[in-house]
């Protein structure tokens, strides 16, 4: 209805994509400030597009990196160390995922800095692990950390990855499509992570970060106006807050 399409543009147009002030404070949210995950610190050479997509410009192909504003920690008390965001491949080069790795960053790391401290990803061309010392570095394979595959994912596919910090030791696993999760091997994980995206391919080379404890959207806030209902904002939108039909009116007033 016409009054519905209001209500939702203008709960669309009351909240704004996150982008951390404080790259420490990676979790921390000022009430009654409502902010929705997005990706945030970037390389030089990685362009942010309707705040979840990630497009490779050019440059050297170690500083096309890119984190999301907020992530997974231990001692959160609603979280308990447990999450999951999926990444989506929105265009490689050849349609094979080479130069494209996704996974997890160190959450503890001064992203504003120009050293980013450890990075853990899955290659889509061959789905091995990597990691890095410095994710603004170059990365190595960890060799049996995933069974790897023959197969290279192409454009359109999605990787969820799911952490669990709780558990002892800490796992990091990847689902392809919707498929089962597979459990990586190999790293040690630190009580704090945010999603981490290296595009080292092409230029043009493109992902989309969804994150799944939040209100469902899809890459461009004005792509998603038009089917948003208010069902969807009452959705718990970060990792402490669910939002109540009365905080929503109290928000837009």
């Amino acid at each position: 209805s016409p009054s519905l399409a209001r209500s939702a543009m203008q709960i669309a147009e009351g909240y704004v994509w996150g982008n951390q002030r404080d790259s420490k404070n990676m979790l921390a949210y000022e009430a009654p400030k409502k902010i929705l995950p997005a990706l945030s610190q970037h390389g030089p050479n990685v362009d942010i597009k309707d705040g979840l997509n990630a497009i490779r410009k050019g440059g050297e192909d170690t500083s096309a990196v890119v984190v999301g504003s907020t992530g997974i920690q231990l001692d959160n008390p609603v979280q308990h160390g447990q999450g999951t965001f999926t990444w989506t491949i929105r265009k490689s080069k050849s349609n094979d995922g080479l130069g494209i790795y996704v996974g997890i960053a160190d959450g503890q790391t001064d992203f504003l800095s120009n050293c980013w401290g450890k990075a853990w990803a899955m290659g889509c061309h061959s789905c091995n692990l990597f990691e890095w010392n410095d994710a603004c570095d170059r990365g190595q394979i960890i060799y049996g950390g995933l069974p790897g595959s023959a197969e290279s994912l192409t454009d359109g596919s999605t990787i969820t990855v799911k952490v669990d910090l709780s558990a002892s030791p800490r796992t990091l696993s990847f689902s392809i499509n919707g498929g089962d999760f597979i459990t990586a091997d190999g790293c040690e994980l630190p009580t704090s992570v945010r999603p981490f995206c290296k595009l080292a391919g092409f230029d043009g080379d493109a992902v989309t970060l969804t994150y799944d404890d939040v209100c469902s959207r899809t890459a461009s806030l004005d792509s998603t106006q038009k089917d948003l209902n208010i069902a969807d904002v009452t959705e718990k939108w970060n990792r402490t807050e669910r939002i109540t039909p009365d905080s929503i009116t109290s928000f837009l007033a």
